[in-house]
């Protein structure tokens, strides 16, 4: 805000040099008279150890006045952090002091203002140096004269290296104070490295020095583009993908951030950490998914009941009933001769029905031909209905029903296995299925990376786990890069994140890189790159959905091979009863003709 019209707004407490407390409704009490609900939003404080030492430059103005050691208590029932801090100080060592008390104590916003004012000449160039020092580039220093105030603004070379005080006008008074823009790093900082740290999260962050870096590696390019910075990549360090995935926390991420080794993290940031870090809008919206192995179906169990209904009792009931009635009906019919035994007849039926050659010949009567016909017909029609139901279950998926939601995953008695981060997340939750859930969860000790999970979990599919991160299209970027497992694991999402970049607090930078990443997303580009990522690895791993079988196992293919042997049985069966039957009629038979003839005509 400018701070021609902000400075009206202001209110101040100083009544004949005495400070006056702040009480517990926010209220601040002046002379019997009570100011409640002021605007804080533009809120300026006036820091001085000496009570009496109001320069005459503010007479016009109400400020609030309060010592270094009462800061904290005064603001800390305010809604909203002050907007700016007019500090009069001629003692550097004090100034210092004074600084990093505000700043350590998270009185500050991102935009907050620092007004330095001092009579002391000699200490403008250091001045300017000690606030570059607590990188505030927006805060000026004011030279207070007998009749004028002399302004100095920061001028930042050589990517921060060089601090430059220079003049920029002079004023009578401070309602007088000239309207600056913002700070524009662009061109302060343009060309100039910008670090960053990573953690690895696919297919957001892969390899920044590969082909395909990941979505939010190739947003960054687009990044670099727009801030004119040049983008420099830290080694990749493990243990920021340790630290969060076991306990969901970001004490290296801190430091380093603090202490300017990096200036943006590329990871695993949501909302939640907003208390933390100065956030980027969010990027996109991710879920933590469950996800769990189906139960593979024994095909052999659905094909059994039809298999012995209906070839065996149909097979061997229905038709040896049938051969009988065929076997007297021919008895009427001239076709008698051909068929001298029932075993001959039930043979002739069973070999014209599995289309075998038979030594038996048809019929020629009408009659029978009739009747053979009109069972071949209906023996055609249940032989379909069988091939049909043994086709669909070996081609239907050879997985069981999902799981959708805690309560069937409570009942399947699937173990549960998680990282120590996701444990945080049942042993806080208040639903009923949460805290179940909660008791049968244990802890992977031995794998930092929740990707690394959802791998154990998909090679061994003893144990249902929970993998990151759902895109804006239901899929998420764990699957995404595995399209191939929908069909053979349940997924349901636990809890919805909203996934952004980190930076530090308080830095002043944040604002202006929050409005390049706004302006791109706006431009759609998060979305082209989620696109391209999506059909990337669908084409990858392309799996046709309805017609592959997705997990291979000797108990899969095994009631194929079942079905196989017994019809090789079946037809070995049915030659030894023909070659049975062959050599009673021509060798056993005649010599039980010949036996008998030789017998006593007592015995015959």
């Amino acid at each position: 805000m400018y701070i021609t019209y902000v400075l009206l707004l202001c209110f101040c407490v100083k009544i004949n040099g005495k400070l006056w407390p702040l009480v517990d409704n926010n209220e601040i009490k002046i002379d019997d008279r009570s100011y409640s609900n002021f605007s804080n939003k533009f809120l300026h404080v006036y820091i001085t150890e000496k009570t009496n030492t109001y320069p005459k430059f503010f007479q016009n103005l109400v400020l609030i006045h309060v010592t270094i050691d009462r800061l904290a208590d005064l603001l800390k029932p305010l809604k909203q952090k002050p907007q700016s801090y007019i500090i009069f100080e001629n003692n550097l060592e004090q100034l210092n002091d004074t600084l990093r008390e505000i700043i350590a104590s998270d009185l500050i916003k991102g935009n907050t203002k620092y007004y330095i004012m001092t009579t002391s000449k000699e200490n403008i160039q250091i001045y300017g140096e000690l606030l570059w020092n607590y990188r505030l580039p927006q805060s000026d220093i004011v030279l207070l004269d007998s009749n004028k105030m002399t302004v100095f603004g920061m001028v930042i070379k050589e990517c921060g290296d060089v601090i430059e005080v220079r003049n920029i006008s002079t004023i009578k008074n401070f309602l007088e104070y000239p309207i600056y823009q913002s700070l524009d790093i662009k061109d302060v900082l343009k060309g100039c490295p910008l670090y960053i740290v990573w953690s690895i999260m696919p297919p957001m962050v892969l390899d920044v020095q590969g082909s395909r870096p990941g979505i939010y590696i190739e947003l960054m390019k687009v990044f670099e583009a727009i801030s004119g910075r040049k983008l420099v990549y830290r080694p990749y360090n493990q243990i920021y993908t340790e630290e969060i995935s076991r306990s969901y926390y970001f004490g290296t991420l801190l430091d380093d951030l603090a202490n300017e080794y990096a200036d943006i993290f590329v990871g695993p940031i949501d909302l939640y950490t907003i208390a933390m870090f100065d956030i980027t809008p969010v990027l996109w919206s991710n879920n933590v998914l469950f996800l769990i192995p189906r139960k593979i179906t024994n095909i052999w169990d659905s094909l059994i009941p039809e298999l012995v209904v209906i070839q065996f009792f149909l097979g061997l009931g229905v038709l040896f009933g049938v051969s009988l009635f065929f076997y007297y009906l021919v008895r009427l019919t001239n076709d008698g001769r051909l068929y001298t035994s029932l075993s001959k007849v039930y043979l002739m039926l069973f070999g014209t029905i599995i289309g075998m050659p038979s030594l038996q010949r048809s019929p020629k009567t009408y009659l029978a031909r009739i009747f053979l016909g009109s069972f071949l017909m209906q023996s055609f029609i249940v032989s379909t209905y069988v091939q049909g139901s043994i086709v669909g279950s070996l081609s239907g998926s050879v997985y069981g029903p999902p799981i959708e939601n805690a309560k069937e995953l409570l009942n399947s008695n699937i173990p549960i296995r998680v990282l120590s981060a996701m444990q945080l997340l049942f042993n806080i939750a208040k639903d009923k299925y949460d805290v179940e859930l909660a008791e049968r969860v244990t802890v992977l000790d031995n794998i930092t990376y929740i990707g690394d999970v959802g791998n154990l979990a998909i090679i061994s599919r003893d144990f249902a786990t929970t993998v990151e991160t759902g895109l804006i299209w239901i899929i998420s970027g764990f699957i995404i890069t595995r399209p191939n497992i929908l069909k053979s694991f349940s997924v349901f999402p636990v809890l919805n994140l909203q996934q952004c970049l980190a930076m530090p607090k308080n830095v002043y930078y944040t604002r202006q890189f929050q409005r390049w990443f706004q302006r791109i997303l706006e431009m759609g580009i998060m979305s082209k790159y989620m696109k391209l990522y999506e059909f990337y690895y669908a084409l990858k791993h392309y799996v046709d959905t309805e017609k592959r079988v997705y997990q291979l196992a000797l108990n899969q293919i095994m009631p194929v091979f079942i079905l196989l042997f017994r019809s090789f049985a079946g037809a070995s069966v049915i030659f030894v009863f023909e070659h049975m039957a062959f050599r009673f009629h021509r060798h056993l038979k005649p010599m039980l003709y010949d036996f008998k003839d030789k017998l006593p005509k007592k015995l015959k």
